[in-house]
């Protein structure tokens, strides 16, 4: 047991839509990075019902996918999130996973204990009863003439100093999502922000994302 952390880059932007290449473009960010030298699965979302499959094309009209990659431990880590928490040697660092999942669907961001992101207005015309896939999101809505979720984001006092992204929306269309775990890299107990920016900037121009929303998650 102990503490964890989970650290989201979220597309924050309502406007955004994948396209045919958009997996290509980010697997080639993170391959340049070292993030993507095995991938564990590949998940079909359609219809809020998980399903492994052998496919990782992106259709026009996608529900959702997610790529899910095994982790990498070393020097890479600590070139993408900057020192540990804790004192140790760059050998040591590790990442546990990396997630990336997109799609036309909205999905509403998952809450922790320090922000609850509550759906105050669901879409129209959009409820799916839904398995969830990694704890990935709370709930997802087809896009498909629905209007966007309303999201409230509440804060708990402690969690005030670790908010990066103050205008961020609470539900997107896609999202990379890097599992630390328990190596808690030193920016956690700060603002939740990478303190890589070029990577940052990379994923946003490979996405063709107007603007990154970056989020993090103890657990």
């Amino acid at each position: 047991m102990g503490v964890e952390y989970r650290h989201f880059l979220v597309v924050d932007d309502e406007s955004w839509h994948p396209a045919a290449d958009t997996f290509e473009r980010v697997n080639k960010v993170l391959a340049s990075w070292g993030l993507n030298d095995t991938i564990l699965e590949v998940v079909d979302l359609a219809g809020g019902k998980p399903r492994r499959t052998t496919d990782a094309s992106i259709p026009k009209g996608l529900a959702g996918k997610a790529f899910k990659f095994d982790g990498t431990n070393g020097a890479a880590v600590a070139r993408l999130a900057g020192p540990s928490l804790y004192e140790c040697d760059d050998e040591e660092r590790y990442l546990m996973n990396v997630l990336f999942v997109l799609g036309e669907d909205y999905r509403v961001h998952w809450s922790s204990d320090g922000l609850f992101f509550e759906l105050a207005e669901q879409p129209s015309f959009a409820y799916q009863d839904e398995e969830l896939y990694e704890i990935a999101y709370a709930e997802s809505f087809p896009s498909t003439n629905a209007t966007a979720p309303n999201v409230r984001l509440h804060i708990e006092d402690f969690a005030m100093k670790h908010l990066a992204s103050k205008d961020y929306k609470g539900y997107w269309r896609a999202a990379v999502i890097l599992d630390f775990g328990k190596d808690l890299p030193a920016f956690s107990e700060e603002v939740h922000s990478l303190p890589e920016t070029e990577f940052v900037n990379a994923l946003r121009n490979a996405l063709r994302a107007e603007s990154i929303a970056e989020v993090g998650e103890f657990y």
